[in-house]
């Protein structure tokens, strides 16, 4: 099979398209054919070596496919299935052996590109608007690079829960597909502050719900604590920092 291997870590340079054995799966395993693989900023801190991994590696964590193969002792999976998973390393290939218990069954509808960009993305805006804060009707929720792959999922499923969303972008054109995703308002955080933009588009809410992908300066994180600081018209306020591509950030409580 072909895959994109990291011989060693490095640049974009270190890439290599590769022949590669294909894989058997174990008893637990299936062995999928993959469609359609995640790309991700995680793919390119294990090449840059900023996360550990011993060379060589084949990169990828998310992707869809078709069952070619199950092991011996898995029931639940049958050759043709269409099915999705995150989290597994190795989906820059033409296959790859899968645990069966981290597969997901692909609903019909979803096109293989769908599923693929969906996992990772999908079950990060599913824990932040259910899990971390479960998000309900009269909630206002603050997202940031709304028109980024989980920022657009994140406004929908805001919308979805009954929230009133705000977005911040940086062109017409993301002001554009956050507005066709859902949003209420939008805010260009190039042109506008967002805590002074925020402040004015909350000052009759109730209740606010902060899910910030403040993914480049410690700065823009200062503001966005400054953006829910106690002493506001606000009975609830809670800022959720994901994403931290961007380093590390110090909120003082």
């Amino acid at each position: 099979m072909k895959a994109i291997q990291v011989p060693k870590t490095g640049g974009v340079e270190v890439l290599a398209y590769i022949d590669l054995p294909t894989p058997k799966p174990k008893p637990n395993e299936v062995l999928v054919k993959i469609a359609a693989a995640g790309v991700n900023f995680i793919d390119v801190y294990f090449r840059e070596g900023r996360y550990p991994a011993t060379p060589p590696f084949i990169l990828g964590q998310e992707a869809s496919g078709v069952v070619s193969e199950v092991g011996s002792d898995v029931k639940e999976f049958r050759p043709g299935d269409r099915v999705a998973f995150t989290g597994i390393a190795g989906a820059y290939a033409e296959y790859e052996a899968v645990p069966a218990d981290r597969l997901v069954r692909m609903p019909a509808g979803i096109t293989d590109h769908q599923a693929a960009a969906a996992m990772l993305q999908g079950m990060t805006a599913h824990y932040l608007t259910h899990s971390t804060y479960p998000l309900k009707k009269g909630d206002i929720a603050l997202v940031h690079a709304a028109a980024g792959g989980l920022g657009l999922l994140l406004v929908q499923m805001s919308k979805n829960l009954g929230a009133r969303v705000i977005a911040t972008v940086s062109t017409d054109e993301k002001a554009k597909l956050a507005r066709d995703a859902g949003a209420d308002e939008v805010i260009f955080y190039t042109k506008q502050d967002f805590e002074v933009g925020r402040q004015d588009h909350l000052r009759s809410g109730s209740q606010c719900s902060s899910s910030a992908r403040l993914s480049r300066a410690f700065r823009r994180l200062q503001r966005a604590c400054a953006a829910i600081r106690p002493g506001q018209a606000l009975a609830e306020r809670i800022l959720v920092y994901y994403a931290s591509h961007a380093g590390s950030s110090h909120c003082e409580p």
